[in-house]
């Protein structure tokens, strides 16, 4: 039996699960004004350096694929 919250995590997952993530520029679709610079994608995790300040995190390629929109140029 899966808890309310796992079920909403696979369904998100179904949502998702056809988004690709490669290296490049992406901005947050709830904050545009974040633009990320995808360093490396691992099987789950992604690297991402922010372009304003170069700080570099790691978030889940679920949360990457969810929440970042590829800028095209």
């Amino acid at each position: 039996m899966l808890t309310k919250g796992q079920k909403k995590y696979m369904e998100e997952y179904e949502k998702y699960k056809h988004i690709v993530i490669t290296p490049g520029v992406y901005v947050n679709k709830n904050r545009p004004i974040v633009e990320y610079e995808v360093v490396s994608v691992g099987v789950d995790q992604v690297v991402l350096k922010t372009v304003k300040n170069n700080h570099v995190t790691t978030k889940t390629l679920h949360w990457c694929r969810k929440n970042l929109i590829e800028v095209k140029k």
